[in-house]
């Protein structure tokens, strides 16, 4: 019987090029992993897993777990949103935007029975300096209130840090 690849004049498929992704579809699965095996067992192999690509390709779009950290924490941060000034005072913003962040950082919705996992994982890369620009764009915010609220320069890192450790 002839060769069907001959028949054709195609050459031999080989195994065939990993699926394109994108960081959200690199969050997405991360999260996918969070719910179903909780925090403690998100890994670069584990989000590959979770996409059916090979681990080296996950690497292509994320560095390191650090910085899928980061991400996941950015996506997470993207929900708190800095009260306009229509909603009230500078006070009375700034709590609407602490309140909103603490919420956000500790209540994971889709996570269900294991949010709490992921609020503590949260909070220890935000402790640990895990910033990236969701944390950037909302530190901002802050000091750009208390800065309306006519704190001093020299006082607004001590502000800062104070309401950072009531939110984490």
């Amino acid at each position: 019987m002839p060769d069907p690849e001959a028949l054709t004049n195609q050459p031999p498929r080989g195994p065939g090029r990993p699926r394109v992704l994108d960081d959200a579809d690199v969050v997405d699965a991360a999260f996918r992993v969070i719910e179903e095996h909780g925090f403690a067992k998100l890994s670069m192999r584990a989000v590959a897993r979770e996409l059916g690509v090979p681990t080296m390709t996950i690497y292509g779009y994320v560095p390191n777990k650090t910085a899928l950290d980061a991400l996941l924490i950015d996506r997470i941060l993207s929900e708190v949103r800095i009260p306009e000034p229509v909603q009230g005072t500078w006070d009375e913003r700034l709590l609407i935007l602490v309140c909103d962040a603490r919420r956000t950082l500790v209540e994971r919705p889709q996570l269900n029975a294991r949010r709490a996992e992921l609020g503590a994982g949260a909070l220890a890369l935000l402790s640990s300096g895990g910033f990236g620009r969701e944390a950037s764009r909302l530190a901002d915010g802050v000091i750009d209130l208390l800065r309306q609220g006519g704190f001093r320069p020299d006082d607004l890192h001590d502000c800062f840090t104070t309401l950072f450790i009531y939110v984490t």
